[in-house]
């Protein structure tokens, strides 16, 4: 008998849901132009009570924009809050879970819990980033603190985020007392900062918290701060899981979003996911909140008519215009990809020649041609040059998948194109 069975299958089945959840954004792009943003993710499978810290960082040759996290989003996790997403260094994103230490809390074990970065995918264009954070450490018999701030004079936002702790045995119910974590609005429209403001309960210990914001100071131009509300008068429950989303126009981008809980703070609630999505174009939040029917009239009921705003929660989107980043470019124009080759007799141990050919594009849109374009196959070197004739190794009796790869190199920048080959003979 297995005793340890049903813990490896949570995990499994934890690490394929990431993957696809991870990967779904990449099928097709919405872009016309190449587009020089990615994500990268760090991921912890609940096993129990306590603090999950996850990191995740942008590669040598990128640079930060913003984070997100994720976290499970059902009325039974309630027992699990993020208390902290935010910059930890200039290229890398940190995100906390504290899972709290309660009976529940074994329904978690076998979630999963992300972390993501949000990274500009070249060193060749500059945003010259800077994080700003400010920190308010309330008195202990704080009821409500807001922590403002602002970035630098003509830059612009592209991530804001957020750290505070543990303060009462009901931290993870109300999310980690945090009912807003936010971009501000300038006059103008646009993103200009980072707000978070947090509601506190007389048995909790109020914790020190910190906003942040990360500004890019040349290169990048702000679009609009796009704010959705959710109005939960709306739905048919007063108290649900919904998904709250901001979409910024189909010619900006998203890298920093927030949310903010208008209702009842005495609610449980929580902003269980904050984070970009649909390639970068929207950003979606996963919430649990509610608000108290006028079928309560001595505690606190909403009304509408008389406060619309007493059952709301928002989505913030800070866009900005996608960057027309001059990059090489390349495209295997012979042959198409998943081909297939058979091997040629008398023993089929290789292909008839294959001639492949590519076009590749400098930073300025000028072919390259000779040692500019570098070919591969299965990772090994066989040639350069926009046309290059070659036979494949086969197997006998057998197909098996062979990758080509061409690499473009332009004056500062590479890239690659490749299509999968199908090779062999079955009799």
């Amino acid at each position: 008998m297995c005793s340890y069975c049903p813990i490896v299958l949570r995990y499994v089945l934890a690490i394929i849901f990431c993957v696809i959840f991870i990967s779904a954004c990449v099928k097709e792009s919405r872009f016309e132009k190449p587009f020089y943003i990615t994500k990268h993710t760090d991921i912890s499978v609940v096993d129990g009570p306590g603090r999950y810290h996850l990191t995740a960082s942008c590669e040598s040759d990128e640079q930060m924009l913003g984070g997100g996290y994720y976290m499970p989003a059902t009325p039974s996790a309630m027992d699990v809050a993020a208390t902290a997403s935010y910059p930890s260094a200039n290229d890398t994103w940190t995100v906390v879970f504290e899972v709290a230490d309660m009976p529940a809390a074994n329904q978690l074990e076998g979630n999963a819990l992300i972390g993501s970065v949000y990274c500009l995918t070249t060193q060749d264009y500059p945003i010259s980033a800077v994080v700003v954070s400010e920190t308010v450490s309330p008195s202990a018999n704080a009821e409500e603190i807001s922590v403002a701030v602002s970035c630098p004079d003509n830059s612009v936002l592209t991530g804001g985020g957020f750290q505070t702790g543990v303060s009462g045995p009901d931290f993870a119910y109300h999310n980690a007392d945090l009912f807003a974590s936010a971009p501000t609005m300038a006059n103008n429209g646009t993103a200009n900062g980072w707000q978070v403001a947090a509601y506190y309960f007389p048995q909790d210990n109020p914790k020190p918290t910190t906003a942040y914001a990360v500004c890019a100071t040349e290169n990048l131009v702000a679009g609009p701060l796009i704010i959705d509300d959710l109005d939960y008068t709306t739905l048919p429950s007063a108290w649900e899981l919904a998904s709250p989303s901001a979409e910024c126009p189909r010619v900006v981008c998203t890298t920093a979003g927030g949310y903010s809980l208008i209702g009842d703070l005495w609610l449980p609630r929580q902003a269980s996911s904050s984070g970009s999505r649909s390639q970068f174009l929207v950003w979606q939040n996963e919430v649990i909140f509610g608000y108290q029917t006028t079928n309560y009239p001595d505690f606190r009921p909403c009304d509408p008519s008389v406060n619309p705003n007493c059952a709301k929660t928002s989505a913030f989107a800070a866009c900005v215009e996608i960057p027309d980043i001059p990059f090489v470019s390349v495209k295997i124009l012979q042959p198409n990809h998943d081909q297939s080759f058979g091997g040629v007799s008398p023993d089929n141990i290789s292909t008839a020649p294959i001639t492949f050919v590519a076009e590749g594009f400098d930073e300025d849109g000028d072919p390259l041609t000779g040692t500019s374009l570098q070919w591969s196959i299965n990772g090994v070197s066989i040639g350069t040059g926009e046309t290059i004739t070659t036979a494949i190794q086969a197997t006998p009796d057998a197909v098996s998948q062979v990758w080509v790869r061409v690499t473009a190199t332009g004056d500062s920048t590479s890239t690659y194109d490749q299509v999968r080959l199908l090779v062999g003979t079955i009799d």
